[in-house]
């Protein structure tokens, strides 16, 4: 049967490397991605290994695919930029995939399918967008854009989405000509799956009507990698691919090394400037500090480290970290580190609340409580970092 014939390469990968199919951890990204049903699950890990092997060939399923197992092909391919994982995060905390369509360079279509493969991987190293999945965004509204798309690269991205172990819960598809938005939708009405079809959209448009209608999905655009003028930035991908490299360095290195990839929204950015204040988890540190800092004033040294102490507690309770960039990699600080961003933040506010005693620091605070409705005390999912709003203090 075709289910016999799709567990062909798991039963070959079982038979090489046991402790490799059989880890916990690698399971569990199929139990997520299936939301527990194990009879799904089970399909998506039998496909995963067929695209695997298919990708890649037998010498390499059973290990985890690093950038030394891409050929020069391969590394042009993803050095381009073409698909880029954003440093931001959905208002519902997912991961986003950008794809420049109309910049892409390859020598054959799989060089764009182990490209993919490899950034969605990377992603899922991340326990939380194991846990919420990710969105991907097809970007196709240049100046001199082409004025169509490849289908069977089309269809081969298509069949490729089924074999990674992640919950897949849009795909955006932004094009500025009609008739391409013509060739999308009936591509999208012939889907398998009525939520295959759902969760695919098509918008045209210019920049600004694309974006606005991808913002109205919660996809925030201040990080998007190409201009009005249909210039791709490939500034940060760059980060992203040498980050990449050196913590497969490190993980090889150190057994159990946490990759990080793309900070949650529950976490505490350290470092200064615009991106960081505007981050989820440091406008929620915002907003608690302010609402502290008359408790602050009023304490004695000792109990103003208690103080502190609890908000690093509560915020690594809910899920949170310290996060700091070390030469492009992101990295978990100590909590003599943490207690002092959480004392740092507390004399910035008392330094802002003088200079500005009606508005001080509720400026940031206002941010968060702005999209507090569906989080609680400390803050919600929803981002609202493109509202223009000025933050006046550093957090």
């Amino acid at each position: 049967t075709k289910q016999t014939s799709n567990a062909d390469a798991y039963l070959l990968a079982e038979s090489i490397s046991p402790s490799f199919v059989q880890n916990e951890k690698f399971r569990l990204l199929f139990l997520r991605s299936m939301r527990f049903d194990v009879h799904k699950a089970t399909l998506r890990l039998y496909s995963h290994f067929e695209k695997k092997m298919e990708l890649f060939g037998p010498g390499k399923l059973c290990k985890k695919i690093s950038l030394d197992d891409f050929s020069e092909d391969d590394l042009h391919t993803l050095k381009n930029g073409q698909t880029q994982l954003l440093p931001d995060r959905d208002r519902s905390g997912r991961a986003i995939f950008f794809q420049a369509h109309s910049h892409m360079i390859f020598r054959e279509h799989e060089n764009v399918l182990r490209t993919l493969y490899y950034i969605y991987m990377t992603a899922l190293e991340d326990e939380e967008t194991q846990k919420k999945g990710f969105v991907v965004v097809v970007y196709n509204v240049e100046p001199q854009g082409p004025q169509s798309m490849d289908a069977a690269l089309f269809l081969k991205i298509y069949d490729l989405l089924p074999a990674i172990p992640t919950k897949l819960k849009g795909i955006h598809y932004c094009v500025k000509h009609s008739h391409v938005h013509k060739f999308l939708s009936s591509i999208r009405s012939q889907l398998k799956t009525q939520d295959d079809r759902q969760r695919t959209r098509v918008h045209s448009g210019s920049h600004q009507e694309c974006q606005y209608c991808l913002m109205t999905f919660g996809v925030p655009i201040r990080h998007f990698p190409i201009s009005n003028y249909g210039e791709l930035n490939r500034e940060r991908h760059m980060d992203f691919v040498e980050a990449a490299r050196k913590q497969e360095e490190r993980a090889s290195m150190t057994p159990g090394y946490r990759r990080i990839v793309v900070p949650a929204q529950a976490d505490v950015l350290l470092g200064r400037g615009r991106p960081f204040q505007l981050h989820l988890g440091n406008m929620r540190l915002s907003q608690t500090v302010t609402s502290l800092l008359p408790v602050y004033e009023q304490s004695a040294k000792q109990e103003k480290t208690i103080l502190a102490k609890k908000i690093v507690e509560e915020i690594q309770n809910g899920g949170g970290r310290f996060l700091k960039q070390n030469g492009g990699v992101w990295e978990e600080v100590t909590n003599q580190v943490a207690l002092n961003k959480i004392s740092h933040s507390f004399r910035t506010h008392r330094s802002m609340s003088k200079m500005h005693p009606k508005d001080g620091a509720e400026s940031v605070s206002s941010e968060a409580s702005s999209s507090n409705s569906k989080h609680g005390r400390l803050g919600s999912k929803k981002d609202n970092g493109n509202n223009g709003k000025r933050v006046r203090a550093r957090v």
